[in-house]
């Protein structure tokens, strides 16, 4: 199988950048954070934007790097693949 490798611009962006990126609503998001399935770094208070929420992207290419994935129109054969 060959390497695959993922860029991440940078570690940590903010939930506004992120939803921006993703065209993810802020209540989806917020969910999802919640079910810890977007992990999240929270400053300290002793920084600019105290408690301010940051989207992990590390861990979130991570998370998705380590993760099965099945799905028809990424399957790895020589079969031609269905058209949506």
């Amino acid at each position: 199988m060959p390497a695959i490798h993922v860029h991440v611009d940078v570690p940590f962006c903010t939930k506004t950048e992120f939803r921006a990126r993703t065209g993810m609503s802020e209540g989806t998001l917020n969910d999802k954070i919640a079910k810890g399935e977007i992990p999240t770094l929270k400053t300290n208070l002793h920084e600019a934007k105290a408690g301010a929420v940051y989207i992990n992207l590390i861990k979130l290419a991570e998370m998705a790097a380590s993760a099965s994935f099945d799905h028809p129109r990424f399957q790895t054969s020589t079969k031609k693949l269905n058209r949506v």
